[in-house]
């Protein structure tokens, strides 16, 4: 898993209990998201997301939409995460339809803040906060078609590596076969004189008996 796909498995993690426990308390629920939960959201929803605190019915479609159906897709979109995009094809549409819709519910809800009776106190920090919602759905989609483009580069890289590899080690047995030729040949230029050494005795003493005169 490289670094891009462990972000998007991060962000489709986190996405499940932030439908569960923050998108949630627009539905209205007394026993639920708990306390604790309620006083974060009505903390936000005070600093920059009035449209939470008081949803209209569209809103709490949309929200009833995704405390449903995001959480599974966020699981499923884990699970071919970690088994690899490249093996998990059955996620592509998927992601397109999940981006899809994330994308229009963005635009909507901007909408409604830029131009409609809820204004936002502090746009910038909304955007900020919200804008990656919409754009890595996107990224994923994408990312979804194009699962192997780093992967592929990391195995020519490592193709190149081997590559190289394999002519310095044939370099290196050529040297250590040229070096073991030379001191073969110098080992015979050794034995040639250790033997011419031994046999020059005996023929000088055969060539005095040649020259002694046979006795009659």
């Amino acid at each position: 898993m490289i670094v891009i796909d462990a972000l998007f498995f991060l962000f489709f993690f986190s996405f499940i209990p932030i439908s569960w426990f923050i998108d949630a308390t627009a539905l209205g629920f007394s026993s639920w998201p708990p306390i604790v939960t309620k006083n974060i959201v009505a903390w936000w929803v005070r600093l920059c997301d009035p449209l939470l605190g008081n949803p209209p019915l569209w809103f709490r479609a949309m929200t009833w939409f995704e405390v449903i159906v995001y959480p599974f897709f966020c699981a499923a979109s884990c699970v071919a995460i970690y088994r690899g995009l490249g093996k998990s094809h059955w996620i592509r549409i998927p992601a397109i339809v999940f981006a899809s819709i994330v994308g229009y519910s963005f635009l909507f809800i901007a909408a409604e803040y830029m131009f409609g009776k809820y204004k936002n106190p502090a746009p910038w920090i909304f955007t900020s906060v919200y804008v990656p919602y919409f754009i890595i759905p996107i990224l994923f989609a994408y990312r979804t078609y194009h699962p192997s483009r780093r992967i592929s580069s990391g195995k020519k890289r490592a193709s190149r590596e081997s590559k190289t590899w394999s002519t310095d080690s044939a370099k290196t047995r050529q040297a250590k076969r040229s070096s073991s030729g030379t001191l073969s040949s110098s080992q015979s230029v050794q034995e040639e004189n250790v033997i011419a050494s031994v046999d020059e005795p005996r023929r000088l003493r055969s060539r005095d008996t040649l020259k002694k005169p046979l006795r009659t």
